[in-house]
């Protein structure tokens, strides 16, 4: 697999390409430092390498610099340019345009066995160098790296530190991923899609699940997230309304999250987030004592329920905006509240965020660009390639996201406190489970 990855001068390029492939042993080569850059010497080095190592080659643009400089000052002679060139490279360098050729295909013959991995440095813009040479190289980079990023399996952009996949490697065939990612098409797609989520959960379960469990053989699972309410509160118990309200949790309910722990009820996870209100942080201190939480979202807070907060049906019972609002199933606001188009929104940008950066991360793993698996790679979805995401919330933001994902009957995804719903999605944002497995028990149970 050949890897190409550019950005400015001192964007970050080396630094990521040193932390998240040389560091697992891939083999080293700046160019910048081996001038003149003799391609049958490079290729002895390489293939004296053990099968399958990596070789990450830096400021790959840099071999232009003396190419350019040779054509340039022997360009009225022509003898003398391709004595140069023979000694330098080991073959006629022709022009500038023969030049790229040759590397290209150079780059194709070692690229063939084992990952490349090219680091370059856009140089095409900014003022226009005076000296015809520093022309010429500016040049011949431009089309060097417009043909490289078209020979490449991926390209990766860096600016400011920061990687952007600007071109991705094909996926195996047996696959139906799609180079884009558009999260935002495929959660509405799944909403429309409601034929097949319109059945209620049966499967209720504690400590004795497996994320492994009912997979197709040859699935393409990328991860598992668990939606799980907070532990119980004080307006919990007493069943009241309790929105955007920041109530902690009571003894009560930081016990029966402790007792949940101790029957391994929460699955370990690799990434944690959380909404912001202090019920949530506090379980999921006590259901990952071990893992910090990665990200706090208030897009994952509770609904804002106005005037209705901190009140029992018993209070509200007899109010006419209460009857109003639970004959429209709760979607209008309640007064000075949220409405449940408002909740929706902020809650469906949060799982498509979610969700996008799972399967980016993902990604980045497949392709071997983190440390654990950037070895042993053979060409298929490795087995430990998958990974586990909790997100600590609340019951009707657990509710919103069934209902965005499309799964129709609302309230029959209404879980007690510390009880969870695990969604098991695909690389392409998919969603494995017809019917995603519940951990605890539903309101009614």
């Amino acid at each position: 697999m050949l890897w190409l990855i550019v950005g400015g001068a001192n964007q970050g390029k080396s630094e990521l390409l040193r932390t998240h492939v040389a560091a697992a042993g891939a083999y080293e080569i700046d160019a910048g430092k081996r001038q003149p850059f003799y391609f049958e010497e490079i290729s002895g080095e390489i293939a004296d390498l053990v099968s399958r190592q990596r070789v990450v080659i830096y400021n790959f643009d840099r071999i232009l610099v003396e190419a350019s400089q040779h054509i340039v000052s022997h360009s009225e002679d022509e003898s003398k340019q391709e004595e140069n060139a023979v000694s330098m490279y080991g073959y006629h360098a022709g022009g500038g345009l023969e030049l790229v050729d040759q590397i290209l295909t150079w780059i194709g013959s070692i690229a063939e066995e084992r990952d490349i991995f090219l680091e370059a440095t856009e140089c095409g813009s900014g003022i226009v160098p005076l000296l015809k040479e520093d022309r010429l190289r500016r040049e011949l980079t431009g089309r060097l790296l417009t043909k490289l990023a078209t020979a490449a399996d991926g390209v990766v952009r860096v600016f400011c530190g920061i990687p952007e996949v600007i071109k991705e490697p094909a996926w195996p065939s047996h696959t139906k991923i799609s180079s884009n990612l558009g999260m935002t098409s495929r959660l509405d797609s799944m909403a429309c899609d409601s034929t097949q989520r319109n059945s209620r959960p049966e499967d209720f379960r504690t400590g004795d699940f497996d994320d492994r469990d009912n997979l197709i053989p040859g699935e393409d699972w990328a991860f598992s997230l668990y939606l799980v309410r907070h532990g119980m509160t004080e307006f919990n118990q007493q069943r009241k309304y309790l929105g955007t309200g920041d109530m902690g949790i009571n003894e009560r309910g930081r016990q029966e999250l402790q007792d949940l722990y101790d029957k391994n009820h929460f699955p370990a996870v690799d990434f944690l987030y959380s909404s912001p209100l202090k019920r949530c942080l506090e379980s999921a201190a006590v259901a990952w004592p071990d893992h910090p939480i990665d990200v706090i979202d208030s897009n994952f807070r509770e609904r804002n329920f106005g005037d209705f907060e901190g009140l029992a049906y018993a209070d509200l019972c007899v109010r006419e905006d209460y009857c109003r609002w639970l004959e429209g199933e709760g979607r209008s606001a309640p007064p000075g509240g949220e409405s449940g188009d408002s909740i929706e929104r902020r809650v469906s940008f949060g799982i498509t965020e979610l969700i996008r950066n799972c399967l980016r991360i993902y990604r980045w793993n497949y392709w071997g660009w983190l440390p654990r698996t950037s070895q042993n790679r053979d060409g298929n979805l490795a087995e430990d390639l998958h990974y586990t995401v909790g997100l600590m919330c609340h019951g009707g933001v657990i509710m919103e996201i069934m209902r965005i994902l499309g799964f129709t009957d609302f309230y029959a995804w209404q879980v007690t406190n510390g009880s969870w719903v695990r969604l098991r999605f695909k690389y392409d944002g998919e969603l494995i489970d017809e019917m995603p497995l519940v951990g605890g028990k539903s309101a009614g149970g």
